[in-house]
Parts: structure tokens; sequence; C-alpha cells
């Protein structure tokens, strides 16, 4: 399956389990705990990735918070070696990262990050799909 046909709902994609609510009163608390606790490298990629999430959220977009959105994005990938350095993730092939990358376009081409859109692009690939492993097909 292309990454064209995947929408950006960040909330389903990066917090699966989490509510709306929670994941907004997470980013409340979240960078203040985080602040003076870690060093500034830690805090910059975190911080980058909340900002991420949050203009993602957007119900509508302008050219101005798209290229917010992809500047947040360089800026994670700008401070993300720091985890590497402390070994606490060995590399960053990481999908749900690596959808984060076509978000902008998805947004463009889709509209704004919304779950029924997710879902109607979700139902749409299964019915054009063999429907066989169809969990692992969509998945991949």
């Amino acid at each position: 399956m292309g990454y064209d046909s995947v929408t950006p709902d960040i909330l389903h994609q990066l917090h699966k389990g989490w509510t709306g609510t929670e994941h907004h009163e997470m980013q409340h608390v979240f960078l203040g705990v985080l602040a003076g606790a870690v060093q500034p490298t830690i805090f910059c990629a975190v911080y980058a990735v909340l900002d991420f999430i949050f203009y993602a959220q957007f119900h509508f977009h302008m050219s101005q918070t798209l290229n917010t959105l992809k500047n947040t994005l360089d800026e994670f990938h700008e401070h993300k070696h720091i985890f590497k350095d402390f070994g606490v993730h060995d590399n960053f092939n990481i999908s749900k990262l690596h959808l984060m990358t076509h978000y902008i376009e998805s947004i463009k081409s889709c509209g704004s990050a919304n779950e029924h859109l997710h879902i109607d692009f979700a139902k749409n690939a299964y019915c054009v799909m063999n429907r066989r492993d169809y969990i692992a097909q969509m998945t991949k």
C-alpha cells in the first residue's frame, strides 16, 4: 500500500490507546516535567514532536501552518541523534516516524488530519485488496 493512501490521523497513529483529551492533558504537563530535567537537545527533540502533533491536528491548514509543520519535523530530525547517543534507540527506522514525513502531502491532498477521513481511506483500501491477510496488507 502506498503512503499516499494513508491519511494523517496523527492522534491515532502516534498515540494509540490515548483519547484526545488524555493526549491534550499530557501535552500540558510533559514539557514542564522535562524542563531542566533533561539535556536541552532532548527537550528540543520532544518539543518538536509535540509541536508537530499540535499543528497536524489543525482543522484547516494554510501554507504557513504546513511550513511550520515541516519545520517542526526538521527540528526533530536535527536533534534525534541524542537518543542514539544515549543508547535509547539504535536507529530511527520506525514506521510511525516515517509516516510523519508523509503527513504534509497527505494533508495537501486529503485535507486536515481527520479520523473520519482515515476510516474512509482504510475502508477504501480494504475494498480494493484481495481480502487475504488484510491486517498484514493494511499495516505494511
